[in-house]
């Protein structure tokens, strides 16, 4: 809205607060004591009950106050459907072996404690517990004031069961010092990311180097300008030994701590992947601390911290003011109940029917805080685009348990002049709850704590070093485990197969050793025998002195000189006497010889069995001859010459 209404509304709330003082100082003395403020009129018996100057320390209670909740701008649009089964199981399958399967969130802010936890059950995530409890907090004689002691305190009675110390355990609180700078630049080698990330944190991190915990996430590029976003997140160390030392004492172990700027992020990207190409503004509104980031492309662009919450209305409104020419002034707890059930009223002339207060009053009461935390929104929006002048602010998304007072949103969005809404953070329906659905004002108290059940592994993971290495490599570890013990069983039972396989193989070979000592002892039998027949037929030769056998194969040596032609090339003659004894051959003496020749046709393979032929026809012609047969060895690859074998009866 422009600055000079914004100063016309500033200076006419101030001049109405002005007026309800001067009444008040007028009416009634501040120095008025206990009897005279007894003797003053009673409204009704709980306007007195709850009037106190301070409030007193109260048990832990479950649920906070609800009030009338804004319904109409918890417009879930288009709900995306559930995941696919198949998607479901794998994400299942994941935080089995991350060890998340069951897990605790704690989210603490300005000194209420919110915690939520759920189990996968059917590949989807089951709420069983949602508690908060907040300060100043009684346990026993001994009153706890701090977020430290309230956080001891819940683990202490709460966090008691073995199994429950086993969980996984997510943490966030208002009171660890962090920043969040997203930085652009090209692709770079991972030593020269760490040293970007450490001139980040020196130059525009309000955070010392040397006591810093840093992590960063490397993002893709933007719009395929080809300059990628590194994402540098900061915490400082004391405040986070503070709360780890907590959990240490208890048995527990932190594994997860994040940013509220990270956590907003991954909580919209997650359930609003039908606005990726829309510039998005993400607002926190906390108990004493506010978060406002804007997200490009699905993409963490800035982030700014606001010092305001619920809590600067709930102060505002412990402010002395008059009603019925009476001193009122509400405690803590009475605020807080007005606030979040009746909100922000505007030319409200009604009253509060339990104690009987101007809804007016109130608003005017709350009507400066309300137009700071305009221009706190304002300044950050200007900040942003002083960042980047080419950026276009988009429609607000609020969340937080500020979201939650009456009317809250709605005013915001007349004062921004800007299209708002409340952030969904089961859009997806990524969560199931036990014992029914929960009411909106569930989803804005606890919305962090959803961004923290979401995965097991955030982009930004701000432990200590040493902590967050061993949890970098424990999905892979598990999974290395997984695989061995499917693996082990199948390697045991080859190997045993092998075994058996292997005694199997040496008894065949044993065997057929045997049966080869046996085989050699007899083929060395039969050489010898072959040895001795050749020598008992060269010794029968001498024995009878055959000449005529030897003149024979002289006169047929003789014959095959002249009648072999010159392309016919002997390479081989053997003789054997032949025993034909019985048969009417014409020889007188029973007995015939065989020459059996061996050669090749030195001729082209065109020509070489018609030559072939010719030479074995020529001997089959000779008076000498009886019979001739041949074989011929198959031909190879062109060009190879033929052999032959004849075999020929003289």
């Amino acid at each position: 809205m422009p600055d000079s209404e914004k100063q016309k509304r500033e200076t006419a709330t101030n001049r109405l607060l002005d007026l309800l003082r001067a009444k008040e100082m007028s009416a009634t003395p501040q120095e008025q004591n206990d009897s005279e403020r007894a003797s003053a009129p009673e409204q009704s018996p709980s306007l007195v009950e709850n009037i106190q100057s301070e409030s007193a320390p109260h048990e832990p209670a479950s649920e906070a106050i609800r009030g009338e909740f804004p319904r109409d701008l918890f417009d879930m649009k288009t709900p995306i459907g559930k995941m696919r089964f198949s998607t479901r199981m794998v994400n299942s399958l994941g935080n089995i072996l991350n060890q998340s399967s069951q897990m605790i969130t704690i989210h603490m802010d300005g000194g209420t404690l919110n915690m939520l936890e759920f189990r996968h059950k059917k590949g989807q995530k089951v709420v069983t517990k949602l508690e908060s409890i907040s300060l100043p907090l009684l346990d026993g004689e001994t009153v706890i004031e701090d977020d430290p002691g309230l956080l001891d305190y819940y683990l202490n009675k709460f966090v008691t069961d073995q199994k429950d110390k086993g969980k996984y355990l997510s943490f966030s609180s208002d009171r660890l010092q962090t920043a969040t700078k997203g930085i652009f630049s090209e692709k770079l080698k991972s030593a020269e990311y760490e040293e970007l990330v450490k001139w980040t944190v020196n130059k525009h991190l309000p955070i010392k180097a040397d006591r810093a915990v840093v992590d960063f996430k490397v993002l893709p590029a933007l719009n395929g300008n080809g300059k990628k976003q590194c994402l540098v997140s900061a915490c400082d160390e004391n405040d986070l030994l503070a709360y780890s030392d907590i959990f240490q004492k208890r048995g527990l172990k932190m594994r997860q701590v994040s940013p509220y700027s990270i956590l907003l992020w991954k909580l919209f990207v997650h359930n609003y992947p039908d606005r990726k190409n829309r510039n998005n503004i993400i607002v926190y509104l906390g108990q004493k601390k506010s978060t406002v980031i804007i997200v490009k492309n699905n993409q963490l662009i800035h982030s700014r911290k606001m010092n305001m919450g619920t809590s600067d209305f709930t102060q505002a409104m412990t402010q002395r003011f008059v009603e019925n020419n009476q001193a009122i002034q509400l405690d803590k707890k009475m605020a807080e109940e007005l606030l979040f059930k009746y909100g922000i009223r505007e030319n409200e002339n009604s009253t509060v029917p339990e104690n009987g207060i101007n809804l007016n009053k109130i608003y005017i009461l709350l009507r400066p805080v309300f137009d700071k935390l305009v221009s706190e929104l304002d300044r950050s929006f200007a900040f942003f685009k002083k960042e980047d002048k080419e950026l276009e602010l988009g429609d607000v998304i609020f969340t937080g348990p500020g979201s939650a007072i009456p009317n809250m949103v709605q005013f915001l969005g007349e004062e921004l002049e800007n299209n708002v809404e409340l952030l969904n953070p089961n859009r997806q329906n990524t969560f199931a709850f036990e014992g029914g659905e929960f009411s909106p004002d569930h989803y804005v108290k606890y919305a962090l704590n959803f961004a923290h059940a979401l995965n097991a592994l955030p982009p930004v993971n701000l432990m200590e070093p040493a902590q967050r290495q061993s949890e970098k490599y424990l999905f892979r570890s598990n999974v290395a485990l997984a695989v061995f013990s499917i693996l082990s069983p199948i390697i045991l039972v080859s190997t045993l197969l092998a075994y058996v396989g292997n005694i199997s193989l040496g008894n065949t070979l044993t065997e057929r050793k045997s049966e080869w000592v046996n085989t050699s002892n007899e083929l060395k039998n039969f050489h010898a025998m072959a040895n001795d027949i050749e020598i008992w037929n060269a010794y029968v030769h001498f024995l009878n002195n055959d000449r005529a056998y030897s003149r024979n194969q002289i006169k047929m040596l003789q014959f095959l000189t002249n009648i072999v032609p010159a392309d016919i090339k002997l390479i081989g003659l053997d003789f054997e006497l032949l025993n034909t004894a019985g048969k009417n051959d014409g020889n007188s003496l029973g007995k015939s010889s065989q020459l059996t020749l061996k050669g090749v046709v030195d001729s082209p393979v065109s020509m070489a069995d018609i030559k072939l032929t010719n030479f074995v026809m020529k001997l089959e012609n000779e008076p000498i001859i009886k019979q001739v047969t041949s074989k011929v060895d198959d031909l190879g690859k062109p060009g190879d010459r033929l052999f032959f074998n004849l075999a020929v009866v003289f």
